[in-house]
C-alpha cells in the first residue's frame, strides 16, 4: 500500500516538473530568445499535459510559450522590414 502511494506521488511530481519548466521557459522566452525558450517550453508543456493529472500548469506554460514564440517572430519580421526595405 505504501509503495503505491509513493509511486503515485512520484508520477505526479514528475509531470508537475514538466508543467513548471514549461511556465518558466515560456516566461523567460517572452523577454529573451523567444524562439529557443518558447520551443522548449512548448515541448515541455505538451508532454506535461499528456502526463499531468492537473493540466492547468502545463496549459499556462503552453500559452506563455506560444506568446513568446509569436512575439519573437513578430520582432524578427519587424527588424527585417525595417532594415531590409530601406533603399534609396
Amino acid at each position: 500500500m505504501i509503495k503505491k502511494e509513493r509511486k503515485k506521488s512520484k508520477k505526479t511530481n514528475e509531470s508537475n516538473v514538466l508543467g513548471i519548466l514549461s511556465v518558466v521557459f515560456g516566461a523567460i522566452g517572452i523577454f529573451f530568445f523567444g524562439l529557443l525558450f518558447g520551443t522548449a517550453g512548448l515541448i515541455c508543456g505538451i508532454i506535461g499535459r499528456g502526463k499531468d493529472e492537473n493540466k492547468t500548469l502545463s496549459l499556462i506554460g503552453i500559452i506563455l510559450s506560444a506568446v513568446a514564440m509569436l512575439l519573437s517572430m513578430l520582432t524578427i519580421f519587424g527588424i527585417f522590414a525595417l532594415f531590409g526595405g530601406a533603399t534609396l
